[in-house]
């Protein structure tokens, strides 16, 4: 059973037994996929409505000079490619920083789910509402924030996503980005990324080896970030 896309489709809704059971007849293909492969192929077909129920993908787009945008990052539960829905091709690819599994059903059958059930078909919508907000709030921080705020923002946005999942311990979390990702998610070069991450560090804020996030002071961080996490927070359906 797909039962990280039921808890988030949970988060929106109240589902009763026959949607969960409809989720878990419908989602039934899983592909595993190798760090540092990608998940979805930049304007590659555009085949299922696929979900990741565990590891951790980005989204991005790729320029003719090779720079790179990332544009979002996804933990288990979240749905990463809504297929042929959108487009005929995938405009944007996914790849995977962990190795990754996910879940996909064919258009036909997703249709056939959401109308099948007003709650699903409500919490899938909710779902894709989520990341219009996250996207939103993205563009927000490259256009006004400073580099350290942007970095930081980003960091107790992670922290706050993966805790609401049951993935945060004690302030830390996994999160296994190089410097060129922070780079390409935030809009800073290498270098730039480097000096900010030391900043934060000699201000006792947090420590980040690359794959573990530790922060020790999440009040001071968020106030520097100007992290609001309003933006996450959703009245859940009955």
């Amino acid at each position: 059973m797909p039962k990280e896309l039921i808890s988030r489709l949970e988060k929106f809704v109240t589902l009763t037994e026959a949607d969960r059971r409809a989720v878990d007849s419908t989602f039934r293909h899983r592909r595993t996929t190798s760090a540092g492969r990608d998940v979805i192929q930049e304007l590659g077909h555009a085949d299922g409505v696929v979900v990741i129920t565990e590891g951790f993908a980005g989204q991005f787009r790729v320029r003719d000079d090779g720079r790179r945008q990332i544009v979002a990052f996804f933990h288990p539960g979240d749905l990463i490619h809504f297929g042929s829905l959108a487009a005929e091709n995938a405009v944007f690819g996914v790849t995977a920083f962990t190795p990754t599994v996910t879940s996909s059903i064919d258009v036909d059958g997703f249709l056939s789910l959401t109308t099948s059930s007003q709650s699903l078909a409500r919490a899938f919508w909710h779902m894709a509402i989520e990341q219009l907000s996250i996207a939103r709030e993205w563009l927000v921080d490259l256009g006004l924030g400073s580099a350290q705020q942007r970095l930081a923002h980003l960091f107790c946005e992670q922290h706050y996503r993966l805790e609401e999942i049951g993935r945060a311990a004690a302030g830390m979390v996994r999160l296994p980005l190089s410097q060129r990702d922070l780079g390409d998610t935030i809009g800073i070069t290498n270098v730039h990324v480097n000096r900010t991450l030391q900043e934060l560090r000699s201000a006792g804020l947090l420590s980040f080896d690359g794959i573990d996030l530790q922060i020790f002071d999440l009040k001071k961080l968020r106030q520097i970030a100007k992290f609001d996490p309003q933006y996450l927070q959703w009245r859940k359906l009955g």
